[in-house]
């Protein structure tokens, strides 16, 4: 809760030194709803225990005028809540890394705007990780996924198809309310 609630922060740049690594924690930028433009989050920027670096919960948490964030490759998971409410988010790229996304970690990111690729290593989303994105063009959900949480993709827009390859139960709600599915392909 480094700088919870500090609205009159308007960018985030990080010193790429090595010699001075950076992490953030639990709700690090949670309602800094000003800082605005592109975050890109490098190899020493994020939470980091022996054997996960992760986006911590809330760390980004109501940062409404955020455009789009680069996640680095050794991203393991985004925890819950990491960038619930980023309103203004309409790009981020999903390292191939990343094995969880939690509860409510994109949760009414509306205006993410982009294929929607869940990488190959995510075992499970979580329950409302996705709930209100409504500007996806198309989701492709990874084949290790097995676990998809209660209405992780609820009252989503859609422009495409989504793809399901391996997940054997869709939980109560995961997709209810979605609007413009062409079609569901396994």
């Amino acid at each position: 809760e480094a700088f919870f609630g500090c609205t009159g922060i308007t960018s985030l740049v990080f010193d790429r030194n090595p010699q001075k690594p950076l992490q953030i924690g639990k709700s690090a930028f949670s309602g800094c709803s000003n800082i605005a433009g592109d975050i890109e989050i490098d190899r020493l920027v994020y939470y980091s225990t022996q054997t996960n670096k992760i986006i911590p919960e809330k760390a980004f948490y109501g940062c409404s005028s955020i455009h789009s964030i680069v996640l680095p490759n050794e991203i393991t998971r985004i925890s819950s809540g990491a960038f619930y409410g980023c309103t203004g988010l309409e790009s981020i790229n999903l390292p191939r890394s990343l094995a969880s996304i939690q509860a409510n970690s994109f949760y009414r990111c509306s205006n993410l705007n982009i294929d929607l690729v869940i990488p190959n290593q995510v075992v499970t989303i979580g329950e409302y990780a996705f709930y209100e994105c409504t500007s996806f063009k198309s989701i492709s959900i990874g084949y290790s996924v097995t676990t998809i949480g209660k209405y992780a993709f609820c009252r989503c827009k859609f422009t495409g198809d989504i793809i399901i390859p391996r997940v054997t139960q869709i939980p109560e709600g995961a997709f209810l309310g979605c609007e413009g599915l062409n079609g569901i392909l396994e």
